[in-house]
């Protein structure tokens, strides 16, 4: 019943959703229909080979700072907090 797949559709706010294809906890085939529904608040970033995890990888993280920056007018903090 507690679907973030399902939820998704209701939710207006941009997204960037990463998901990796090896994912083991949470299978890339459970959401991979949402991907074909075209939701024109989603952005999917999808990856293969890091898991369920993959936010650790630093390109990973580039591209969702990126993302940040391209929907938000507040700028984002690059240095030490």
């Amino acid at each position: 019943w507690f679907s973030v797949a399902r939820a998704i559709e209701n939710i207006s706010i941009d997204t960037l959703w990463i998901h990796d294809k090896s994912d083991a906890i949470t299978p890339y085939t459970d959401m991979e229909h949402l991907i074909q529904k075209d939701l024109p608040h989603l952005q999917f970033l999808i990856t293969n080979g890091l898991g369920h995890s993959p936010y650790r990888d630093k390109g990973i993280m580039t591209e969702i700072l990126s993302y940040l920056k391209s929907t938000t007018s507040n700028p984002i903090p690059t240095g030490p907090l």
